[in-house]
């Protein structure tokens, strides 16, 4: 009897001695650490899933509640100064770094947590710069949200703005007109292959951002995409003005009428 109390015992130390390393090595080995500013920001990876004790979701919902707080942190800042900010073969600021980790951990966790897919893969995209992070979580997205509308709205600008994508970016406009999108998206699909329907394509987007969270997030970045959208829409309109409506000619014609 004193045996098997014996052995009992030691099976039982033993399974707590597992127990606690693979903890140890789940909570310390796993998680990643940059450094920004002189701040450490600690992304966990997907193996804490082993340690949530089935509250996944909860656990999402901390993570989350974390990441907002210093959404555009980019730890990385590989960008370089002066290039533009609309152009696909530019040298991106991040890559894959603190933002898009939380976010991947978050998404996988809560697969169908809908807001960090939503807006996180937009700020990835437009704030923080990171594409291929943004690229990444947008085709989780989609995965996950196929009919939803706005997502695929979202997406088709960061296909086209980001990756240089025109076809991808016309499919997922076509595919947000067909689930509940705006009538106007058929038509827009149709011109993204001139410049000026893809500068309305990221002036609509970038407007719509600016109006839901630009008080808190990236305001100062996305109002030079804009600025810079809005130029390019700007010398559309006058090359497509007849050169007797061009802003010189009608100055002329009322100058010489008022005499």
């Amino acid at each position: 009897m004193y045996r098997n109390m014996r052995d009992m015992f030691r099976w039982s130390l033993l399974l707590i001695l597992l127990f606690s390393m693979n903890v140890f090595f789940v909570l310390v080995f796993p998680f990643k650490q940059l450094v920004y500013e002189n701040r450490v920001f600690v992304a966990p990876k997907r193996s804490i899933e082993h340690i949530t004790l089935g509250y996944n979701d909860i656990t999402a919902d901390a993570l989350w509640l974390r990441l907002i707080q210093d959404y555009d942190v980019c730890d990385q800042k590989r960008g370089k100064k002066g290039q533009s900010q609309i152009d696909p073969d530019r040298i991106y600021n991040c890559q894959m770094g603190w933002v898009y980790n939380m976010l991947d951990v978050i998404t996988h966790l809560a697969p169908r947590f809908r807001m960090p897919y939503a807006t996180g893969a937009t700020v990835l995209s437009v704030v923080v710069d990171d594409i291929v992070g943004a690229t990444k979580i947008f085709d989780k997205a989609i995965m996950q949200f196929p009919k939803d509308w706005s997502i695929h709205y979202r997406a088709a600008y960061h296909y086209l703005f980001e990756n240089g994508d025109k076809e991808k970016a016309a499919r997922h406009l076509v595919i947000a007109a067909k689930n509940g999108g705006p009538f106007w998206l058929n038509s827009l699909a149709a011109k993204l292959y001139s410049e000026s329907g893809q500068a309305l394509l990221g002036k609509i987007v970038l407007e719509d951002f600016l109006k839901r969270h630009g008080d808190h997030i990236g305001k100062e970045r996305i109002e030079k995409r804009l600025k810079k959208i809005n130029e390019v829409l700007k010398k559309q309109e006058e090359l497509l003005l007849p050169r007797s409506e061009s802003p010189a000619r009608s100055e002329d014609s009322a100058s010489r009428e008022s005499f």
